[in-house]
């Protein structure tokens, strides 16, 4: 009888041995993922940031090639005839420049686009390390329910032997 509640005893603290171990290790996994989730926000911020930097100075090339052209033209503005070709070229040099104007609008509104969604990843992700964190903490205390009704039965049946 002794050594059966002895047995039930070791039976009981190995219960709360593993408990704490599962608890140390989802610790350390919920602490790896904060981690990685990191280091991957980082890489897609980082890269964000080149790719702004390249189109940056792809935006300033052009624009210098423009303005190299309009001052060429400016230059060899002699005749009325050369003029005319010189307005066409403007005109065309407007409308490139526009256009650059445009597409660097829509560059910079799917900039805007990405970080949005950059922005979304990371509230999803938080919002996931949260519910991981409130999952943790149920199974915490349901751990700990599960310890105590555990205790109280081993104690209601050490007072029954008495």
């Amino acid at each position: 009888m002794l050594e059966n509640k002895l047995q039930e005893k070791r039976k009981y603290e190995k219960m709360l041995e593993d408990n704490a171990k599962r608890l140390q290790y989802l610790k350390q996994l919920q602490n790896q993922e904060k981690e990685q989730d990191q280091k991957i926000i980082k890489e897609m911020i980082e890269n964000e940031e080149r790719l702004q930097r390249q189109r940056e100075l792809e935006f300033k090339n052009r624009m210098d090639r423009i303005h190299a052209k309009m001052s060429k033209m400016a230059d060899t503005v002699v005749k009325n005839e050369r003029e005319k070709r010189l307005e066409e070229e403007r005109r065309l040099l407007q409308m490139q420049a526009d256009k650059e104007k445009r597409d660097m609008e829509e560059e910079n509104n799917r900039k805007k686009r990405i970080f949005d969604q950059n922005i979304n990843v990371k509230n999803y992700l938080h919002k996931q390390m949260n519910d991981r964190e409130q999952q943790k903490i149920d199974e915490k205390t349901k751990d700990k329910q599960i310890t105590e009704k555990l205790l109280k039965q081993v104690e209601q049946e050490r007072e029954r032997e008495k």
